[in-house]
């Protein structure tokens, strides 16, 4: 018969890993009782978006503004929903990308939260359960919310699509070339002749792909823990993330100029920047088309950015002079101009956000220069604007049309 053999430990080794268990423990702990937090762990791989907020993770946004965010089950910075909408219901789906999605703010303050209460007092939609779905996903461009709609939207059979466009990057996301936001990781549309042609080559970088899974496998493990939040900040988000921004950030700068994020603010001089629009405008056509297929009603919403709602005139006139700006209205302006050639019911928020910040001296994002998410206030001031069109359309066509019909055509210009 054989002995086994008996496996002798030291015991300085015992005492090491004791001792270093008692520290992380003891940080823990020290990090918890001070308040001490970081963003948590929002983000997975998606093998046709390229990312997504992950199913069930939850715990504190505060880089920009405070809020306990909760993803839901499918994705969504919202509560869960069946997929078999309410009976006599009106469902709302709302595509976009981080001004949408809202995470720096109270799940219950944001402005689809806002237009649904709305809504909710509308005399025309009386008796009707309201529900609007939020969609948006931080970073995502028109490509990616039109891949969200076949794949994930129509499960839920809403009556109306809103797609909440935001000018500062949307068009420049459909972009490669001009994609400020993981460009190499996202897909595309390009154009062929008249026809848009998915490219989705980003399913071929197994790096991508296997970080992702990673990064599913231990997000929520890190949002348990503050010492790995603590870890992932220092090393990802301001180690490996930010120089990689910096890095995509650059190449844009030093091929289209230091400004070209201005590039936005009048009609396009780059060949790039011109099929970027022309791109943009295929997808929003192919998303009014598609909704129409479905009978689905489809607006677009223009939301605002930095720096058209600054409330000090000469502070606005500064950043137009420094940074040569042609038209801080202009992209705008086209869409709404896009819109109305198209049939596609509109509003374009931008203007009026502007003249309410500067009559009420309001700050309607988080940070005093115009940059940054919607505060509070703003998204009150978004979704009731919103809230006040769509109920002026439902009054308009009441009695006369059911489901999203009643909201979507041309009596709501």
């Amino acid at each position: 018969m054989r002995v086994p053999r008996k496996i002798h430990v030291d015991p300085r080794v015992l005492l090491l890993i004791f001792a270093t268990c008692l520290s992380l423990a003891l940080v823990e702990v020290s990090l918890r009782l001070l308040g001490i937090t970081f963003d948590a762990s929002l983000y997975g791989y998606d093998d046709v978006t390229g990312w997504r907020l992950r199913p069930g993770a939850h715990g504190w946004w505060v880089s920009e503004g405070h809020a306990y965010v909760r993803i839901n089950r499918d994705g969504m910075n919202d509560r869960d929903y069946a997929l078999l909408k309410p009976r006599n219901g009106l469902r709302i789906a709302v595509l976009g990308d981080s001004m949408t999605s809202a995470v720096q703010v109270d799940v219950e303050r944001n402005f689809l939260r806002v237009l649904e209460r709305n809504l909710s007092t509308c005399h025309a939609l009386t008796g009707r359960p309201i529900e609007v779905m939020n969609f948006g996903v931080p970073g995502f461009g028109t490509a990616q919310e039109l891949l969200t709609f076949q794949h994930k939207v129509v499960q839920y059979s809403p009556d109306i699509v809103l797609l909440a466009f935001f000018t500062y990057n949307d068009v420049q996301n459909n972009h490669r070339a001009l994609n400020p936001v993981n460009s190499a990781e996202a897909p595309y549309f390009v154009l062929e002749g008249n026809r848009l042609v998915l490219d989705d080559s980003f399913r071929q970088q197994r790096s991508w792909k296997l970080y992702g899974v990673l990064r599913d496998a231990f997000g929520d493990l890190a949002n348990r823990s503050r010492i790995i939040q603590a870890a992932a900040e220092v090393i990802l988000r301001r180690g490996l993330f930010a120089r990689a921004r910096q890095a995509e950030a650059g190449a844009i700068a030093q091929r289209f100029g230091k400004h070209a994020d201005a590039l936005i603010y009048g009609p396009p001089t780059w060949k790039e920047m011109a099929e970027a629009w022309q791109v943009t405008e295929a997808l929003l056509l192919r998303l009014a088309q598609e909704a129409e297929a479905r009978d689905i009603g489809f607006w677009l919403v223009t939301l605002s950015q930095s720096p058209q709602v600054l409330a000090d005139p000469v502070q606005r006139a500064a950043i137009v002079q420094t940074y040569g700006i042609q038209d801080l209205f202009y992209p705008d302006r086209r869409l709404e101009r896009f819109a109305r050639r198209h049939g596609i019911p509109a509003i374009v928020l931008a203007p009026e956000l502007a003249r309410y910040a500067e009559v009420h001296q309001a700050q309607l994002t988080l940070f005093p220069d115009g940059s940054g998410h919607y505060n509070e206030l703003g998204h009150r001031i978004i979704g009731t604007m919103i809230g006040e069109r769509l109920c002026q359309a439902a009054q308009a066509t009441s009695g006369h049309m059911q489901g999203g019909k009643a909201l979507r055509l041309d009596n709501a210009r």
